[in-house]
């Protein structure tokens, strides 16, 4: 079954000094199907014409996060952050891109009290994202119950969709059962791996974005889980090329180039769709 699903991966647009069109020819000529993009407006059109010169499916664009948090809270903050959010909402309409991928929070330190706010500024892009025909797919993040108040509050619009992201799962989620929570609602996918949480407190310095397999994820058990849901989409990674600052987990992706890199994570992609 997942062999037969497009298998996709981010663009890594600027890494080694290469640019979005360099990076997705070398996406393509590794293999891979399909490519998302973080939000960057001035570099959408280049996106969607090479990707689809390249035959490639441009299938979701990641919205910004940063300040997450600040849509939770009254001021001016909250509305500019909104705003960046139909913004890009606007740029996967002008585009045809099926899927806003967005993170419900960010902040590691915080005490997670969902808000009246919060959900009016998230129903804002809700309804666009209803209006427009774009799919949002939010992300299991830090802050588990900011997500599960906008699951519980927008249960039943046809716009709202879960990202499962394999990595924060490990390293922020504690292994929670997404699937069985929100399976029937999955959307997308970013597949990643990392070592789990490492020390007392929950970081993003172990949200290390391996390629598969390159951790201690539970692949099996993982596509298992995605095949009992009969998720429909493509199989995205969400991977990186460089340490976290002064780390030295990813040395060894760090000293390849960057076809040797797309080469190798389709590799081990290949390998655990195939585990099902």
């Amino acid at each position: 079954m997942f062999a037969a699903k497009p298998l996709g991966i981010n663009i890594l647009a600027g890494a080694r000094g290469l640019s979005a069109v360099e990076h997705i020819g070398l996406i393509k000529d590794a293999g891979w199907n399909a490519v998302f993009m973080d939000c960057n407006p001035a570099l959408t059109d280049t996106v969607a014409n090479e990707a689809a010169r390249r035959g490639l499916l441009f299938t979701s664009i990641h919205a910004p996060f940063g300040k997450a948090d600040a849509m939770w809270r009254e001021g001016e903050a909250g509305e500019a952050m909104t705003k960046s959010l139909l913004d890009c909402l606007d740029d996967c309409a002008n585009h045809a891109v099926p899927v806003m991928v967005l993170h419900p929070y960010i902040g590691f330190q915080d005490t997670y009290v969902p808000t009246e706010i919060g959900l009016a500024n998230f129903g804002r892009v809700v309804e666009a994202a209803e209006k427009k025909g774009v799919v949002l797919g939010f992300e299991n993040v830090e802050g588990e119950p900011m997500l599960e108040a906008i699951m519980t509050r927008f249960h039943d619009s046809p716009a709202v969709g879960f990202c499962l992201d394999t990595g924060h799962r490990m390293c922020y989620n504690h292994n929670r059962d997404w699937l069985a929570e929100y399976g029937d609602r999955l959307v997308y996918t970013h597949l990643n791996d990392n070592k789990g949480q490492r020390g007392p407190a929950i970081t993003w310095h172990d949200d290390l974005h391996l390629p598969m397999g390159d951790g201690i994820a539970d692949w099996k058990a993982v596509m298992q889980g995605i095949s009992r849901v009969d998720y429909q989409g493509p199989l995205m990674c969400e991977l990186t090329c460089n340490n976290k600052p002064n780390a030295h987990d990813l040395d060894y992706i760090e000293k390849m180039g960057m076809d040797e890199f797309y080469a190798y994570a389709l590799k081990k992609a290949r390998y655990i769709a195939g585990l099902c």
